[in-house]
């Protein structure tokens, strides 16, 4: 089983990235404690990758690492957006 980090060097060795390999490596984060990496890869996909549109899974899989480090007034105002 691939570590995260190796997810990770894996991931920016892609050429074409789309909403699944996003996902994949965001929760890959999200699950092995690094919630931060997470959301900076939310946050990157969102703003540099137009042609991909998060759903409700991705926004909700970004909560769940906000919540593992106690923004949770973050990830319910961002929900009301």
């Amino acid at each position: 089983m691939l570590g995260a980090q190796n997810v990770e060097m894996l991931f920016y060795q892609i050429a074409k990235k789309d909403l699944l390999t996003f996902n994949a490596v965001i929760s890959c984060f999200a699950q092995n404690s690094q919630p931060k990496k997470a959301l900076q890869l939310f946050s990157e996909m969102v703003k540099a990758y137009a042609n991909i549109q998060p759903g409700q899974i991705d926004f909700g899989e970004c909560c769940n690492s906000l919540f593992t480090i106690g923004g949770q007034e973050i990830c319910v105002m961002a929900s009301h957006m």
